[in-house]
């Protein structure tokens, strides 16, 4: 069930003493013209004494810019600012700040390739985006222990020079608590805003268990909980990465959907934990939900095995 989130979950929350607690906050929005993407996300780490912050932009030619930063995180620190990456809470608002070198790659689809990181030039980035509230931020009974909110984004993004005036609809959330580094064998994380103000986010992961799926859209001003769904998948011909995706989702007003999606660009990005190797396929998407046009993020995450295959396959 759908809840509203209490306006304290917005403040930092006191630590358990599992090493691995973690807060985390994420910042997202997609702005069509220019078809700019951008993504940051802040982990707060306190038993480990450590916080770390990503940025990526997604340019239209395909490019990709990432920052990426790690701070230490001392006893009593309340400013949430990694190396020049600030982030300030003003009433119902989030101020994200950045000034600094990143990362540029001219085809994002190179970001899988480590080579291409250690050559690659250097940009200066600068970011200055308030993230306003446009409703109360939603979570469920099953994860009070995050949440997600729909915002209006304004400010700029400076790329070398080149100027991007942003003014669109986006999307934040929050989690805090133990994380404990597991991989599942997959996850896809598809979330969009369309014209006229929907909204729609989704999440489907495979733990020992078997898949789960959880998420919500927002039909006018009213959320709604998903209650059952499929993701059908087109993978690339000779990647595992996601080429087109079509949703058929059922609401908790009982209400069915058909969304679909195309990926415009995809950025294949590597890691391992507890020596679990994964890949990680973020696109930048444009979604069609009954003739509404929509932009987003779409993540499949898949663990690999010994041969470098994803565990669960790209199209189930």
């Amino acid at each position: 069930m759908l809840l509203t989130s209490e306006a304290s979950a917005d403040q930092i929350h006191r630590a358990t003493k599992d090493l691995a607690f973690t807060e985390s906050l994420g910042f997202r929005f997609v702005q069509p013209g220019e078809t700019i993407g951008f993504l940051s996300r802040l982990n707060l780490r306190p038993n480990q004494e450590t916080m770390d912050v990503g940025v990526d932009i997604f340019l239209g030619d395909g490019g990709l810019l990432a920052a990426r930063h790690v701070g230490r995180l001392g006893a009593g620190k309340t400013e949430l600012e990694v190396e020049g990456v600030s982030f300030t809470q003003e009433g119902a608002s989030w101020h994200v700040v950045y000034d600094g070198g990143a990362h540029a790659l001219a085809s994002c689809r190179d970001a899988g390739n480590h080579e291409f990181w250690h050559n690659s030039r250097l940009e200066r980035l600068i970011v200055d985006l308030e993230f306003e509230a446009e409703n109360n931020a939603v979570t469920t009974d099953s994860r009070s222990d995050s949440f997600a909110q729909t915002v209006r984004v304004r400010g700029e993004i400076w790329v070398s020079g080149d100027q991007y005036e942003i003014d669109v609809d986006g999307l934040r959330d929050r989690s805090w608590g133990a994380q404990d580094f597991w991989i599942p064998k997959a996850r896809r994380r598809i979330e969009a805003r369309f014209e006229g103000g929907g909204a729609l986010s989704l999440e489907r992961h495979w733990a020992e268990d078997g898949p789960h799926l959880t998420g919500w859209v927002k039909v006018g001003e009213e959320f709604r909980e998903i209650v059952s769904g499929r993701i059908e998948t087109e993978p690339e011909a000779d990647f595992p990465y996601p080429k087109a995706l079509a949703l058929s989702l059922v609401d908790s007003s009982r209400e069915r959907y058909r969304i679909e999606a195309e990926m415009l660009h995809t950025a294949p990005l590597a890691g391992s934990a507890n020596q679990v190797k994964y890949l990680s396929c973020q696109s930048l998407s444009v979604f069609d939900w009954g003739g509404v046009r929509g932009h987003g993020i779409v993540e499949y995450l898949h663990r690999l095995d010994g041969n470098g295959d994803p565990i669960i396959p790209t199209d189930v």
